[in-house]
Parts: C-alpha cells; sequence; structure tokens
C-alpha cells in the first residue's frame, strides 16, 4: 500500500481536494505519528510540494499539475488547525514574501506554524512590495515581521522588505529556502534575525541577534537589480553575437532565455549583496539540471552566465568577478 506521502502527493498532483483532505484527516486523526497541524506540515505536506518540485524539475509533471497541486495543500493548510489553535501569548507578527517573491506557500505553513505556537498573524501574502509593506506596518500595532524568501533572485526584494521595517523600528526575521543554511545571508540582508526551523516555534529571544550595521540600499547590488531589464537586453545582443543558436530563437524558446536571464540577473545582484558567490555556483548548477531535464538544446545556463558576466561590468565593478569567482568555487 502507498504510503501517506505517496497517497497525498498524487491526490494533490491531480487536483483532488476532497481526496487530498481526507488523507490529511486521517494522518491528523490517527494513533500514529502524526497527531498535530506541526507535525503534519513537517511530514506530510512541506515534504509533498518538495516533491511536486522535483517531479516538476525532472518533467514528471506539467506546470498546470504543479500549480494544481500547490492550491490543494494551500486548501488543506488553511482548514487544518482550526480547533488546534492556542490562545497567542507571544504576541502578533506580520508574515509576507519578500519583494518579488510569488512562492508564497513556505510563507503560509510558518504562518500556521507560528499560530499553533501562540502567536498572533497577520498573513499578508506573496510579493508584498516594500512601499506597500512599510505603509501597512506603519498603521498597525506589531510586536515583530517576518520576511520570506524562497528563491534567491528575490534576496535584493527582500533586503528593501527587511529595510523598510527596520525603519519603523521593528525586529524583523526572515526565513526561507533562499536564505541557505547559516545565517550569513540573512546578515546580509539587515534583518535581526533568522529563523532556519519553525517547527518548536518561534521565541524572539533565541533567533535575534544584536543590531547590526544595515545593508545600504544604495550600490552595487542595487543597480544591478534595478537596471535588470537593460542587463537583460545587452545580454541577449552578446548572445547574438557569440552563439548562433540563440541568435535565430524566436517564440516560446526566446521567451524562455529571457526569463533564464532575468532570473541569472537577480541571482548575480544577490550574491553581491551578500558577498557570496555560492549563490550564483548553486543556480548554475540547478539551471543546468532543469535544461537537461525538460528545456531546449541550447545549454543556456553555461552560456546564460557568460552572457551577463561578458556586460554586467558596464553596470557594477564588482559583479564580474563575483561570477568568476563563483566559476572557480
Amino acid at each position: 500500500m502507498l504510503d501517506a506521502l505517496e497517497r497525498y502527493t498524487a491526490a494533490a498532483l491531480r487536483g483532488s481536494r476532497l481526496d487530498a483532505a481526507d488523507i490529511a484527516a486521517e494522518q491528523l486523526t490517527s494513533a500514529g505519528d502524526l497527531g498535530h497541524p506541526v507535525d503534519l506540515i513537517g511530514r506530510l505536506l512541506a515534504p509533498s510540494q518538495r516533491l511536486v518540485g522535483e517531479r516538476w524539475a525532472n518533467q514528471l509533471c506539467s506546470v498546470g499539475e504543479e500549480h494544481a497541486a500547490t492550491f490543494v495543500t494551500e486548501s488543506v493548510l488553511a482548514s487544518l488547525a482550526v480547533g488546534f489553535e492556542p490562545e497567542p501569548t507571544h504576541g502578533t507578527i506580520v508574515v509576507a514574501c519578500a519583494e518579488g517573491e510569488w512562492h508564497s506557500l513556505p510563507a503560509r505553513m510558518a504562518a500556521e506554524l507560528l499560530i499553533c505556537s501562540g502567536w498572533r498573524v497577520i498573513y499578508l501574502g506573496p510579493a508584498t512590495p516594500a512601499a506597500q509593506l512599510r505603509s501597512y506596518l506603519a498603521g498597525v500595532d506589531v510586536d515583530a515581521v517576518g520576511i520570506s524568501a524562497t528563491i534567491t533572485a528575490n534576496l535584493p526584494g527582500a533586503a528593501r522588505s527587511v529595510a523598510v521595517a527596520r525603519k519603523l523600528g521593528l525586529p524583523v526575521v526572515v526565513g526561507g529556502r533562499a536564505l541557505g543554511e547559516s545565517d550569513h545571508r540573512a546578515r546580509a540582508l539587515g534583518a535581526d534575525g533568522w529563523a532556519a526551523d519553525l517547527a518548536d516555534g518561534l521565541d524572539l529571544d533565541d533567533v535575534l541577534w544584536d543590531p547590526g550595521p544595515r545593508p545600504a540600499l544604495e550600490g552595487d547590488w542595487a543597480t544591478i537589480d534595478r537596471s535588470r531589464v537593460s542587463i537583460v537586453r545587452d545580454a541577449i545582443d552578446w548572445l547574438g553575437r557569440h552563439h548562433s543558436s540563440v541568435a535565430t530563437a524566436e517564440g516560446s524558446w526566446l521567451a524562455q532565455v529571457v526569463d533564464d536571464l532575468d532570473d541569472i540577473v537577480g541571482v548575480v545582484a544577490a550574491a553581491v549583496l551578500c558577498a557570496d558567490p555560492s549563490i550564483v555556483s548553486e543556480h548554475r548548477t540547478w539551471l543546468s539540471a532543469l535544461v537537461g531535464a525538460q528545456r531546449f538544446p541550447t545549454a543556456v545556463a553555461d552560456v546564460g552566465f557568460d552572457a551577463v558576466a561578458a556586460v554586467v561590468g558596464a553596470y557594477s565593478s564588482v559583479a564580474a568577478d563575483l561570477i568568476a569567482a563563483a566559476d572557480l568555487g
């Protein structure tokens, strides 16, 4: 018999909210290991979403199936904690996805985990513009702010989100896959703390560090991020001169090349912001695998980074060197 994770994932991929909810409820009420929403999120919902992402990357499911699975898990997540919510004892926290970050399910899971650990949570959703976040925070009485970032190309947007909250005197905790496995990137963003895992709740005394210097909101990283359209255009021109296959690209292939280049530019901006060449290396490895599994015959990952490295020097004095350092790493 298929285990609960496999059965749940299969139901989510076919868009069957009822079947998925039945499996989640079965696990939630069973006498086994899963008996609380916190456990259900950590052992069923989050692992299922990771499996869905892996299957999409390996062309084992379509974009439509991936979106359907996300909707199903969001629906299950929204209802599973009813009846388990304790009275808030830690205060109020606003949770939002970083500016530009549309992967909202990890933040939704974090919000539910925080609720279950005794926080009152105000969840603002995906890709909250920094200016709008500031306007909202200025009008509410809250104790902390949580910013989620899943894609490393959105770390510049996360830095802007962090900055507006700190300007209002609010402690900011960041989390998500884009932050990596240490507090280095969180500190580079100017955050007050980093939450790697919320399974045991969030105690600000445990995760906040002494306030450090704020990263400059201008500089090379900001120039790169602000100039993404121009850098992508220059990179396309460079590819056209150096790679005949790209020069003749059209339709969906060309659109995908443009999207990949835009992501690469965002990743380079993030790497400059964090002074972290591994951000470039990680994205290059991921994109190479993705291209090999499901994309186009041209090695977009390799030539895309070559193109960005060739043109980004006109916008930043350090970005090209950082890309080179990532290649050597």
